[in-house]
């Protein structure tokens, strides 16, 4: 126990503390690289959305705007806000199971 009576969490060798340095500063380069990766591609999104009406015309830009509007309206609704979700928890009273664990939660439900 610690002097401040938590658990002592103290690595078993300088080699398993080394190498959990190693993995932290690995996750932090991937965490940097993955956020500025989708800081760029929403500005890149952001430019060609105003770029897209210039280069199309009004009259395709319509049409694109309509397919646009279109799928994003399907995907919103495709599920209907139903998740069919696998529950991976073990029964509590295996004499009890009925063999089927998945459930379906309605918007909201967890």
């Amino acid at each position: 126990m610690s002097p401040t009576g938590g658990p002592l969490l103290t690595p078993r060798s300088t080699e398993q503390a080394e190498s959990a340095a190693r993995d932290l500063r690995v996750a932090g380069r991937n965490a940097v690289t993955l956020g500025s990766s989708l800081i760029l591609t929403w500005g890149v999104a952001f430019l060609v959305r105003f770029q897209l009406p210039r280069y199309l015309g009004p009259e395709l830009f319509g049409a694109f705007n309509f397919a646009d509007a279109f799928s994003a309206a399907f995907f919103a609704l495709a599920d209907f806000g139903v998740d069919l979700l696998g529950d991976t928890r073990p029964e509590s009273d295996p004499g009890n199971s009925t063999g089927d664990r998945r459930t379906v939660l309605g918007p909201g439900g967890s």
